[in-house]
Order: C-alpha cells, then structure tokens, then sequence
C-alpha cells in the first residue's frame, strides 16, 4: 500500500528550476530538476527518448551527452512543434536532468513566455513521475520476490507441521497398541507367575519325599 502510494508526486513537490545554462547553441534560459532514481543512467536515458516520442517528436538524437528532439508536439507549451535540447548527469540515486525550449528563434522562460512557461514545467513534472512509476514498480517486483520467498517459507514449516502431526498420531496409536499389549502380557506374567509358584512347591514336595525316602 505504501509503495503504490508512492508512485506519484503532486506537481508542488517537483521542483523544476530556471537558469541560464550553456549548452550546444550557446547559454540560454533552461530549466532543471533533480530525479531520484535508482535505474542505470542508460535507462533513464532510454525513457527521456521514449517521453519525448510520445509527443510526435520526428527524432530523439544524442551527441556529446546532449539530446535533441527534433519537433516534439508539447500542445500544453505551445501550438507548434518544439525543439527541445537536454542533458541528463549524475549517477544511479540522483540526477539533474537540464531542459532548453526552443521556440523557433526563442528560447522558453518565464521572462519572455509567462504564460507557456508553467506548462513546460509541469510538462517535465509529468516524465519525473513517469521515471517515479517505475521505480516503484521495480521495488514492487522486489519486494513480491521477497513476499514469494517468504510464502514458500511459511509453505514449508507448515508442510513440516503436518508430517510431525501426522507421526505423532501414528506414534500415539502405536503407544496405545503397547500400552494393550503390555497390559495383556501383564496379566499373561501374573498367571504364568502363579503357575510357576505352584510348580514351584510341587518340586519341594517330591524333594522332600525323595528325602525321606533315602
């Protein structure tokens, strides 16, 4: 339950930062958020691709550590197709993932595009808690394994209860069966015992006549 609580995060706890960062084409207005995730950054690499061809981008391109989506469709930020250049650092934990809007001859800030502006940011909110997703769900796999292991776990003991119940009855019938047998050789002992004491003084009987004989 926690888990899937944690798959998104609302739009306030994404902080996504504006700045002037250089790049390919020279400094120019940017926006930058950290992304907590645990992937390889290849993967992460892969996903900002898949998330930029999910809005029509004619071709995801990387040269030199940067990415170029070529006439990514963001409806949100503006009506026609945007240039997007980025660059992702960092190592598994944490990365800063770096975004410049292209507008055809401008580029996207607050300053010059008040109103597009919030819309790029949520934009970039919406692939951190798509990256977010997945790590949940990575972890979920996990910890499911963890959960199967621990299933077959319980599975076992009590496949081993059962078998030392079931020897235990069978210990328990063959204890009565014992104790019968030995309650009937008892009573089998205290006859032959007391024929044994009645042969007993016979033989001192005729010992003693024998005796007097002599």
């Amino acid at each position: 339950m926690l888990l899937i609580a944690q798959i998104g995060f609302s739009q306030n706890e994404i902080r996504v930062e504006e700045g002037m960062m250089k790049m390919s084409q020279g400094t120019e207005p940017s926006f930058s958020v950290a992304i907590n995730a645990k992937m390889d950054l290849d993967d992460l690499e892969d996903m900002w691709e898949d998330y930029q061809d999910d809005f029509d981008a004619d071709d995801v391109d990387e040269k030199k550590g940067e990415f170029f989506g070529d006439n990514v469709m963001v409806e949100s930020v503006s009506k026609n197709t945007i240039d997007i250049h980025s660059q992702i650092a960092g190592s598994s934990g944490r990365y800063t993932l770096v975004t410049w809007f292209n507008l055809g001859g401008a580029y996207l800030s607050s300053k010059t595009h008040p109103e597009a502006a919030p819309a790029a940011r949520n934009w970039i909110r919406g692939f951190v808690n798509k990256v977010a997703a997945v790590e949940v769900k990575e972890d979920l796999k996990v910890q499911e394994k963890l959960m199967d292991d621990m299933e077959d776990d319980v599975d076992d003991l009590e496949d081993d209860i059962k078998d030392l119940e079931k020897d235990l009855k069978e210990y328990e019938k063959k204890m009565a069966e014992a104790k019968q047998e030995i309650s009937t050789k008892r009573a089998a002992l205290n006859e032959k015992r007391a024929a044994f004491e009645q042969q007993k003084s016979k033989v001192k009987t005729v010992e003693t006549k024998l005796k007097k004989m002599q």
